[in-house]
């Protein structure tokens, strides 16, 4: 029984020192890196249904994309001109290489397989009119992959609702190119939340907080933002993501130095508590094991 938690206290140890080296490389290689970001957000529209939280949402996500080192470029209450305007200037800043990322928030909706992202002030009787009134999404995509980056990611905070009463809810799937990450505010077809209490929705309330966390590559941080959505709508809303990345992103890389350990026992439960040293801004809380209950589930003994 002593031999097995030691052998998974040092495990897990060396898995901690192997990644802070992994992040070390990181940081050498791209910490530099141009970084640029379009953030959309509508809300005030008059011809559909207001939106509460896209401007919080969209400012949030501007100001800590911003804490990160992006360039980012933040357009709110867009309507049709300005929102392709602005897509035009992004791209013109991609070009230059590196990691794009682009946010929108607001009302989208799928036609014939398309999305696209509806702006303030478009009146769309019909849908048949949508790709007339509304800035596709494809057009966004495209301007991304031709910049060649290593990494592009849009997220797309946009499934609210169907403004059309008749119509399907949701977005379509995309089916992104290689280097792409694509993230959906639930699943392709569904309808997400504008949010209940507090200033933003779900979505953007728990992907903003993990990105602010450092360490965490791109699938942790969906992947964490995933389930904390999942758990609060009482399992009605499921984020999506979609990858054909290669390799790894980190927001916030943190130090190389070797953690600090410390160790604390209570009622047969053992947790290792990694931290890094007092110079670093923030705290790392790496693991928390029930070594009794993971025997029992693996049968290690």
């Amino acid at each position: 029984m002593k031999t097995t938690k030691i052998l998974l206290i040092l495990l897990l140890f060396t898995l901690f020192v192997q990644a802070a080296a992994d992040r070390s490389i990181y940081r050498k290689k791209y910490g530099k890196e141009n970084k640029v970001a379009l953030v959309i957000g509508n809300g005030h529209y008059t011809h559909f249904s207001p939106l509460k939280n896209t401007l919080n949402d969209a400012e949030d996500m501007r100001k800590i994309l911003k804490s990160k080192g992006f360039d980012v470029l933040y357009l709110p209450d867009g309507d049709l001109r300005s929102m392709e305007r602005i897509v035009r200037v992004f791209s013109g800043k991609l070009k230059q290489g590196g990691v794009g990322f682009f946010y929108y928030a607001g009302h989208g909706i799928e036609v014939d397989h398309k999305n696209y992202l509806i702006p303030v002030g478009s009146e769309i009787p019909k849908k048949d009119e949508v790709k007339y009134e509304a800035l596709p999404v494809d057009m966004v995509i495209d301007k991304m992959e031709s910049a060649k980056n290593r990494l592009n990611i849009i997220v797309l905070d946009a499934c609210r609702n169907d403004p059309f009463s008749r119509g399907g809810g949701g977005l379509a799937q995309i089916n992104n190119a290689k280097g792409m990450y694509v993230a959906f505010a639930t699943a392709p077809g569904e309808v997400a939340s504008d949010g209940g209490v507090g200033k933003n929705g779900l979505f953007t309330k728990y992907l903003v907080r993990y990105i602010d966390q450092p360490n965490l590559t791109l699938d942790q941080i969906f992947n964490k933002t995933r389930i904390s959505v999942y758990e609060e709508s009482s399992e009605k809303q499921l984020p999506w993501t979609s990858s054909s990345v290669m390799g790894e992103f980190y927001f916030q890389p943190g130090g190389s130095a070797a953690a600090n350990i410390s160790s604390r026992k209570t009622n047969n439960i053992k947790l290792i508590h990694f931290s890094h040293p007092k110079k670093e801004p923030r705290g790392l809380y790496i693991a928390q094991i029930k070594v009794n209950d993971i025997e029992k589930r693996y049968r290690i003994y």
